[in-house]
């Protein structure tokens, strides 16, 4: 994430000293640094430990302390988010939840539990290997499975319900594809609160930075709204929202872009020649200042708030 948007999520999370600031999907530790940076506490948790011992001296130890900020940054724990051992508190736990949700694009979203629900019914609950549980082993690794894009920000918004206290904020980025994306998408809860909706667009796609409030604790038994649906429909089923099923339509989306690309550069020879091809690279570069410009504008659109 890039650095100066990671602060400006730390600022929408209204991070200061004396709260504590939790990312679920705490990958490489960049938001534990901006929120810290404020004065808050901060503490983060993957389903992937790879990501947070890091490789040869890069990790979110060393990090803390390149930027001085190890009495803030309180620890990195490997589970997943959908079995968190967190203690419910009357009142909730964390001050804000900060968290960019794997979209699934470098890194497919993963949550435990076998890919065929059949398969895991049949097999035993506790695998035994040389009389040892196999979950015991050193090294074993959980099975998992995709965590599709809408269930993972359902279960955001229904974390933060249960664990955010009262004025907390939950500040995410949702992706979405451009055309299908309506403000419906977004999943609601009687105790959570709008309080922004920015966009970074790219094009086809854009990316929303989401910041919630907690204005009501929750009673037990109210649910998110409106519903996410049935998990077994296509893609392209109206109800669907904008970012249902965002890794297979983001990768649709470059395959489609780049055999328009084949298909203009061939045209553009045919038309000019090395002249056509040369003038059709010049229209590409304007294209991309102009994205560029758009994108800087957001940004500082997002600045201002």
């Amino acid at each position: 994430m890039d650095a100066e948007l990671s602060l400006i999520m730390a600022n929408q999370a209204l991070c200061g000293p004396g709260k504590l600031v939790y990312d679920p999907f705490v990958g490489t530790g960049s938001f534990l640094m901006t929120c810290a940076h404020f004065g808050a506490m901060t503490v983060g948790s993957d389903i992937d430990g790879r990501q947070i011992r890091g490789k040869g001296k890069a990790s979110i130890q060393s990090n803390c302390e390149q930027y001085d900020l190890k009495g803030r940054v309180l620890d990195a724990l490997v589970f997943d988010v959908c079995h968190a051992p967190w203690r419910r508190f009357k009142g909730g736990l964390f001050d804000a939840i900060v968290t960019d949700p794997p979209y699934g694009v470098r890194a497919g979203a993963k949550t435990l539990g076998r890919k065929d629900p059949a398969k895991q019914a049949t097999e035993p609950r506790m695998a035994v290997e040389e009389g040892v549980h196999a979950h015991l082993l050193p090294d074993y690794v959980p099975p998992t499975k995709p965590y599709e894009m809408s269930e993972v920000v359902a279960d955001l918004l229904m974390f933060a319900v249960k664990n955010l206290v009262r004025g907390g904020r939950l500040v995410y980025w949702l992706p979405t594809v451009t055309e299908d994306y309506t403000i419906d998408d977004l999943p609601t809860h009687p105790c959570m609160e709008l309080v922004a909706n920015c966009e970074q667009a790219f094009g086809q796609w854009s990316r929303r930075l989401i910041t919630m409030e907690k204005v009501a604790d929750w009673d037990g038994e109210a649910a998110l709204g409106p519903p996410t649906g049935d998990m077994n429909k296509s893609t392209t089923d109206p109800k669907r929202q904008g970012h249902f099923g965002f890794r297979d339509r983001y990768f649709a989306f470059s395959t489609v872009e780049n055999a328009k690309r084949k298909k203009e550069l061939k045209e553009a020879y045919q038309k000019g020649g090395p002249e056509g091809v040369a003038a059709y690279m010049r229209s590409l570069e304007e294209k991309k200042k102009l994205l560029q410009q758009q994108q800087e504008q957001e940004e500082q659109g997002l600045q201002s708030l």
